[in-house]
């Protein structure tokens, strides 16, 4: 073997551990965001609603503790003026995304899911970057996997691997509604609107975690 193939071989090797650990945090962020996803009731939408228990998930817990730990995960600080802006972020990508036809215009890019519209829209939402080039850089830097998103904002954000379940939950409990919406739609395959405009809780989370980190790059850190 020459140098020249050596060194292409030396390459090939790199590259397939490169896509071996790229493909390992694709799957283990699926995983999380499944694990993570249990304890989220589905909500139906209005013209078809269905009561479901609120304490979904937490159906192995004793009543008591059940309580407590819905409480938990569905209390928020009010007067967190970031927590607010993030919501208020993220409301306004969901209802764009979701509107049932109630807009004049669909969301760009909505037909290749929720992650990838936002993904390409995001850039020109000032709201997100307040015109700032950095972070309009980081916007266009990110990566076209959810999952690799997903692991670049808890990078970001300095959240510990060991803290990566309790974080995610907090996030989805953040706007308990959307996230149960997003679930049901995610689990309901057969529908016409659910094809046409894809989405999952792994872009659902993405989607809020980037917002996150551009508009509250301390939430990681606000109990400690």
């Amino acid at each position: 073997m020459n140098t020249q193939e050596a060194i292409k071989v030396t390459e090939s090797r790199q590259q397939e551990t490169i896509d071996f650990k790229i493909n390992n945090n694709q799957i283990e962020i699926q995983a999380l965001v499944q694990n993570c996803a249990q304890f989220i009731t589905p909500v139906w939408p209005l013209e078809t609603f269905i009561a479901c228990n609120p304490l979904h998930g937490f159906e192995s817990m004793p009543f008591e503790e059940a309580i407590i730990c819905s409480e938990a995960l569905l209390k928020k600080s009010s007067d967190n003026e970031r927590l607010k802006a993030v919501n208020l972020q993220m409301i306004k990508w969901c209802g764009a995304f979701l509107d049932a036809g109630q807009g004049t215009i669909n969301l760009p890019h909505s037909e290749k899911g929720f992650y990838f519209g936002f993904l390409k829209l995001a850039p020109f939402d000032k709201q997100l970057h307040q015109n700032q080039k950095d972070l309009k850089d980081w916007l266009s830097a990110l990566p076209e996997s959810a999952e690799l998103a997903i692991k670049r904002c808890l990078d970001d954000l300095h959240v510990t691997k060991g803290e990566h379940e309790s974080f995610i939950k907090e996030t989805f409990f953040h706007l308990p509604g959307w996230a149960g919406f997003v679930k049901w739609r995610s689990e309901r395959k057969s529908d016409t609107d659910t094809e046409s405009k894809p989405v999952n809780l792994t872009d659902f989370l993405a989607v809020r975690l980037i917002i996150t980190r551009l508009l509250w790059p301390e939430a990681a850190q606000k109990k400690k």
